[in-house]
This record gives C-alpha cells, structure tokens and sequence, in this order.
C-alpha cells in the first residue's frame, strides 16, 4: 500500500473489473480503482489547460461505469471522517443513484480519482436533502419550497456529497480539488439554467463556502446544526444561483488587502475558472 494515498499501485495485469452494468458500487478494491481510472483516462482524455495541469476533471452521470471512481472517493472519506461504511453509503444514496450526477478530479501523475461532487436531480424519490430535513424538523418539502421560492424542483439541484482525499485537504494542496469541485458545479448549473442549491453541509464545508469565498447559502427555513451522517454538526442549506455571481463579487471587493491576498484566488477559481481545470463531460 502507498502510505501517501492509501491505494495499492501494484500492476493491474490480470485485474477483472466490474461488469459496466455493475452500479453502484462503493466497495471497488484498490486495483479496480487503478484500473478504471486508467481506462478512463485513456478514452477520454481531459483538457489539463491550468497552471495545476496535473488534474483534470469530468462530469459524469450516476449511471456512468466511471461513476463508480467518485463513489470510490466518497466512501474512502466519508469513512474516514464520518465513519460511513460501503453500505451505508449505499443505503443513504440508493434511492438517489439514478438521479445522481458527478464531478470527479483525477491526479493525472498519480493515476488516481482524489476529488469528487455530487449532485441530484429532482426524481420520484424527491431530494434527500428535502426529504432528510422534513423528517428531521418537521419542515414540509412544499414549505421550504415557498419559503425559498422554488417554483419547480427541476429547476433545483441537490449537493449531495463533496468529498477529497485527505492528501489533498491539507495545506499544501492549495485547496485546487475542492475549488476544482464548486467551480464545476457552479459552472455546470449555469450552463444548464439551474436557478437554486439545496444541501445539507457539514460545518466545515458551510464555514469555506460562505465566510471564505462568500457563497450566499442560508439555513433552510430557520433550521439549525443537527447530527446527520456521522457528521456532528451538519446544517440544511439554500442558496439562489442567480445571486452567486454579484455576492461573491461583493465580498471580494470587501476584503482588506491582507485578507483578498489570502483568498482572492480561490474566490477567481470560483468565479472565472482561473487555474483549475475544464470539465471534460461523459454523459
């Protein structure tokens, strides 16, 4: 095993993988993950056109062979962090799966999924993090809906999970995956005239995207921090995509020079796609 990112690196030679019908899976042992990764990367290689050229991203559909690399680093750090094992992840997202898209960065150097987003779309099952905060708090789905202002729920995508290896959260990874990650799903909602987020995010996550990079999301419907997922503090969040751009800006254009020194660039990432990479889509 490497002791960097805790996956064998042995050859793949002889490896079976998984049927291409075999989805989902969260239980993909580590030569299955080198050997999907390689196979994606051989037909279909991404653009690496930023100043970090080593990842590329793509966007996959929860029904996608490859999606299962996003699985793969989903419960390698939910586990980790949160204690979430391959059934339970499997049981918190099955309903969800078909419904499910995925934003997964791979280290083209190391040959390995790091980095991985999903989202859901509105389906039979609803949403889960509409579904988890009415049962929760008692808030009705058709509540939130008008407290918020979503007209429609297929107007509305779900942040279902954000999830980077540990090797690349710590402080010499210049935060490049995560910002790789919310840069493509904000791009991406733009692109398709997605008009709001809903997500149930960890402290964590809530603190990065709102007091650093200035991202508008509020509690749902006066909701509060609550346990959820392994997680101790996770809050039902919303947030208006049409306001993101001129709010993110605002708070840019507020911080001191010290402060803009520090996360000016993570805020252009988000912004401008400055330095992280294109999204190479598959579905």
């Amino acid at each position: 095993m490497s002791e960097q990112n805790g996956f064998d690196e042995s050859p793949t030679s002889g490896v079976e993988l998984a049927p291409n019908n075999s989805l989902p899976r969260y239980d993909l042992d580590p030569d299955e993950i080198i050997a999907l990764t390689r196979r994606l990367t051989a037909e279909f290689p991404a653009s690496t056109d930023s100043t970090f050229n080593r990842y590329s991203c793509y966007g996959l559909d929860g029904t996608n062979q490859f999606s299962n690399l996003a699985r793969s680093v989903e419960v390698t750090v939910f586990q980790e962090q949160f204690g979430n094992s391959p059934s339970d992840m499997n049981e918190g997202y099955n309903p969800f799966e078909t419904a499910s898209g995925f934003f997964l960065v791979v280290d083209q150097q190391e040959g390995l999924p790091v980095g991985a987003l999903r989202y859901i779309k509105n389906s039979d099952a609803g949403m889960k993090t509409l579904n988890d905060t009415e049962s929760h708090f008692g808030i009705s789905v058709d509540t939130i809906k008008a407290n918020h202002g979503i007209e429609n729920l297929d107007d509305c995508w779900d942040i279902g999970t954000v999830a980077v290896l540990k090797k690349y959260r710590e402080g010499n990874s210049d935060h490049i995956i995560s910002t790789s990650l919310y840069r493509a799903l904000y791009a991406t909602a733009l692109e398709e005239h997605v008009k709001h987020f809903v997500a149930i995010m960890d402290k964590g996550a809530y603190n990065q995207l709102t007091k650093i990079l200035g991202v508008p999301f509020v509690p749902i419907s006066g909701t509060s921090f609550f346990e959820y997922m392994g997680s101790e503090e996770s809050l039902p969040t919303y947030g208006n995509v049409d306001t993101f751009h001129d709010k993110v800006k605002a708070n840019k254009e507020s911080l001191n020079p010290s402060t803009l020194k520090l996360f000016g660039k993570y805020i252009d990432r988000l912004l401008l796609g400055t330095e992280v990479p294109e999204v190479t889509k598959l579905n």
